[in-house]
């Protein structure tokens, strides 16, 4: 299940290289939808960013900034450039789940975010 519906997200959005669901607390990449193989190592590289940037220092640093409660959990990271867009999502029913995912520089973010948390949310509600 989990495959298939990150491969109709691919399938929504032409621009977007990869999708993969990952446990974030282990740095664990569960599942890849792809059209090309990544090495493994660059799975873990981002694996590792998403821990950082939803749930390490970098959050802890985000949230302070915001002046949100400590309680509060980062959803969403975002990283442009011109080649590329890369994504972390968090789930809100599993914090420890995320889609990890990077996309032409084309991707039609205000469509493609909703999108994303909604495949999320079928991924991983309980």
């Amino acid at each position: 299940m989990i495959l298939e519906r990150l491969d109709a997200l691919r399938g929504d959005f032409s621009e977007c290289e990869f999708l993969a669901f990952a446990d974030i607390s282990s740095r664990t990449v569960l599942c890849v939808s792809t059209d090309e193989k990544i090495p493994q190592e660059i799975l873990d590289g981002y694996c590792a960013t998403a821990t950082a940037l939803l749930g390490g220092d970098v959050a802890a640093a985000c949230l302070q900034a915001l002046a949100l409660p400590d309680e509060n959990h980062l959803s969403l990271a975002t990283i442009l450039s011109p080649e590329q867009s890369v994504f972390f999502l968090r789930s809100a029913h599993e914090l420890n789940e995320a889609i990890l995912c990077r996309c032409t520089a084309g991707i039609d973010v205000e469509s493609f975010i909703p999108a994303l948390r909604a495949g999320l949310t079928d991924i991983a509600a309980p």
